[in-house]
């Protein structure tokens, strides 16, 4: 958003540079520019908010250079075009195959996009916003809610990826978050039934801890059967993948 947000105001830059017949360019051409070159031109300490934000754009259609002299050729400035060269120039987050491609439910893989931007609101989060000043992880009350406790280190948690990873006949003993999302960005890049599972329970393991974390909190509501309910998503949307029903059969024997 912040990025279209941008290249909007840069289409109003290029109004200003190209459109000389609208009206709006020619009240800012007498009013601010005075017959400047509006690529040259500084903005005024008492110059509005909008123009002073839409004159900032001038470095960004120069790291676009190309793209703006077309633009400026061809008459048409395509926001889609310079929205295109703006997202390659940056590095693809190395968590996205956690994300793209996951059949587990959207609302997991929602869950577990936002948590992989570490904006999870955990307590320790919140107080640092001065909202709450509460830090004591509600499930296990042995240490400060991070994402890190939340998800691997607390020992109720710590064995509900257990328990899933062994069903999932993975052996594997939860550490840290770092540790763990790497060990999965690693394991989720293969090929293969067993990828393809991990990938739906990181997600589902996810959303399903936070859901147990917010029953507790919210509604001092506590169940026990809280892997298995991980387990069921797990084999549910497994299954819709027909290449890989019999494996996900085999794992329910």
């Amino acid at each position: 958003m912040e990025k279209w947000n941008k290249i909007a105001l840069m289409k109003c830059l290029w109004n200003l540079c190209v459109k000389s017949d609208t009206l709006w360019v020619k009240w800012i051409n007498f009013y601010y520019m005075k017959g400047r070159d509006v690529m040259e031109c500084e903005a005024g300490t008492s110059w509005s908010w909008v123009i002073k934000h839409i004159l900032k754009q001038k470095d960004l259609a120069i790291q676009h250079q190309s793209i703006w002299t077309k633009a400026e050729q061809r008459r048409s400035f395509s926001m889609r075009n310079m929205y295109i060269a703006m997202m390659q120039e940056e590095q693809g987050v190395v968590w996205k195959g956690l994300v793209q491609g996951n059949h587990a439910r959207p609302r997991a893989v929602l869950m577990l996009w936002i948590l992989c931007h570490g904006k999870i609101a955990t307590k320790d989060r919140l107080c640092r916003f001065g909202i709450i000043t509460d830090r004591i992880y509600s499930l296990c009350k042995a240490a400060d809610e991070t994402i890190s406790h939340v998800f691997f280190e607390c020992r109720i948690t710590n064995q509900i990826w257990k328990d899933v990873m062994e069903w999932l006949q993975i052996k594997r003993q939860p550490r840290g978050w770092t540790e763990e999302i790497n060990w999965m960005i690693e394991n989720t890049r293969k090929k293969g039934w067993k990828a393809y599972l991990l990938k739906i329970a990181c997600a589902e393991s996810v959303y399903g801890i936070w859901h147990h974390r917010n029953e507790t909190v919210f509604y001092r509501n506590n169940p026990n059967t809280i892997t298995q309910d991980i387990i069921d998503r797990i084999t549910y949307r497994g299954w819709m993948n027909q290449n890989y029903r019999k494996h996900v059969a085999g794992l329910m024997t």
